[in-house]
């Protein structure tokens, strides 16, 4: 009896075996998830590295061609002088043209246009005599025409279309000489060619300071296929309930598309800046999110509090270990004016900064309304799709020029360090002319300021650097921002805390001081 063990003392020992061999293969776990680690540790270093090299080649190709890009600059002004001798000659001929035989009392208007009567007058934004004008065949209109702002309208039509009334038209159209035999009236409203058209023959003929042209609507110009803006996919609509998140104060949601609603600004839609949409947005879809996400919108102190990470930096890092984990994204509408407007929505960024290029980002859009909190709009992946160009760049909002501007002349990113050498070499007269050498000259001597802690100290003003930038010799990166996912699990808890969070109340300078 005594050299048999016990049924619960081989129960003991069969359960001693059993927590041996669960700590075995804990161990075995332990070490292979080690392994692991380690493994994608150095795949995401070697991906940083060809991600730098590519970035790397881009540049050095941007740089390498910027002569051949101020030539191409060289030939478009020529071809604008052209087309500029063309109009001069097509006015000086129909200035030289007989007065035809006129009706009495009454401007009569020809029952058909004569086309040649506009040849060289071309739709705003125009620069070259790409195609005539088809005055027989009304523009089309699209139920979701956009229109431009009354300054960019005004001036992309000075000196090649006039907005006066059809009256004041046709009093100018009519010359000194037959000015009291004549009496102006307006066109028939049952005419079909009433549509401003003044001076049409056997009209009278204009003026020598004032060409007649056909009138033409801001719906008309915006309508048309050369000149139209990328058009929104019919689920956008379903969506525009997502706009009051992100602008409260029901009137503003219409900032979100356009950034201001004064006259005198350019406006999302605006014909100025709807290359950079169409070059860029107009292919790519947004991101069908189902269900429908919380319409939320919450702080960055209550971001910071509940997840972790900086709350005033562009990039953070959500979690409170300080690790690399779970990347989030605020980018500012100061810099962006073409940020996503809706939740699963594509948008665009520009930065000269290398560390915003990433799969997987949990993107953050601020409002416009105080005080400022920020809409989860979703996980993104960020990627360089191309440079700003100077036409591009010059069509941005003077706001987001001198943001970005300042960026590369103030911060201290590797990135923007090398653009402030690369304009003192060009300002000396010292910049290499091989590309390669350019970049070994330019990273010498960024890793040189480094060592001294000097980052600015390089004679340069903002000035300078904006020069850079108007003349193409530096350039932003296009940063194509596209949806790939919804963390629903995340939106939800956002909209489960967030009602109970309470932010610290402010510190006085006199507490900080004395602190």
């Amino acid at each position: 009896m005594s050299g048999s063990p016990s049924p619960i003392e081989a129960n003991i020992l069969r359960q001693k075996e059993i927590y041996t061999g669960i700590l075995e293969e804990r161990d075995s776990l332990l070490r292979e998830a080690k392994e692991l680690r380690a493994k994608l540790s150095k795949t995401e270093q070697e991906r940083d590295e060809f991600r730098k090299k590519c970035t790397n080649l881009q540049l050095g190709r941007h740089l390498s061609s910027s002569t051949r890009d101020r030539s191409a600059v060289q030939e478009e002004q020529n071809q604008s002088t052209a087309g500029a001798s063309l109009r001069e000659a097509l006015k000086a001929r129909r200035d030289t043209r007989p007065e035809p035989a006129r009706s009495t009392g009454v401007l009569a208007l020809s029952a058909r246009p004569n086309p040649s009567r506009f040849e060289g007058v071309f739709p705003p934004n125009r620069t070259l005599p790409r195609q005539f004008m088809d005055l027989t065949v009304p523009a089309k209109k699209t139920s979701n025409s956009l229109k431009l702002s009354k300054r960019a309208f005004e001036q992309s039509n000075t000196d090649r279309t006039s907005t006066e009334n059809s009256e004041k038209k046709l009093k100018t159209s009519i010359s000194p000489g037959r000015k009291n035999e004549t009496s102006p009236s307006p066109p028939s409203s049952s005419s079909p060619l009433n549509s401003g058209v003044a001076g049409l023959p056997p009209g009278p003929i204009a003026s020598k300071d004032r060409k007649p042209v056909k009138k033409q609507d801001v719906d008309d110009i915006a309508g048309r296929e050369d000149v139209r803006c990328i058009q929104r996919a019919p689920s956008v609509e379903n969506n525009l309930s997502e706009l009051t998140e992100l602008s409260p104060g029901g009137s503003e949601g219409d900032d979100i598309m356009g950034e201001g609603s004064g006259e005198d600004e350019i406006t999302y839609g605006s014909d100025e800046v709807d290359q950079i949409q169409v070059k860029y947005l107009r292919d790519i879809p947004e991101f069908p999110i189902t269900p429908a996400p919380p319409r939320i919108s919450v702080s960055r102190a209550f971001l910071s509090k509940e997840y972790g990470g900086h709350n005033a930096q562009l990039i953070s890092h959500m979690n409170k270990s300080r690790s690399k984990e779970n990347p989030a994204m605020f980018p500012s509408w100061d810099y962006n004016q073409y940020l996503p407007p809706f939740k699963g929505a594509p948008g665009l960024m520009f930065s000269p900064r290398r560390d915003v290029l990433g799969p997987c980002w949990r993107l953050f859009v601020a409002n416009r309304g105080k005080p400022v909190t920020h809409n989860y709009m979703g996980d993104y992946k960020t990627t360089c799709v191309g440079h700003l160009t100077v036409k591009e760049f010059t069509n941005l909002k003077d706001k987001v020029q001198d943001s970005l501007v300042g960026v590369a002349y103030k911060t201290t990113y590797d990135e923007c360090q090398a653009i402030r050498v690369r304009v003192q070499m060009r300002k000396n007269g010292t910049l290499p002319a091989d590309p390669g050498n350019i970049e070994r000259e330019v990273m010498s001597r960024v890793q040189n300021r480094h060592q001294a802690n000097v980052y600015r100290g390089l004679g340069l003003t903002k000035d300078d650097v904006r020069d850079a930038f108007l003349r193409g010799e530096e350039v932003f990166q296009v940063i194509l921002m596209e949806c790939i996912g919804y963390n629903h699990a995340f939106g939800q808890d956002l909209l489960d805390k967030w009602p109970h969070f309470a932010p610290e109340p402010r510190k006085s300078r006199a507490k900080k001081a004395s602190q």
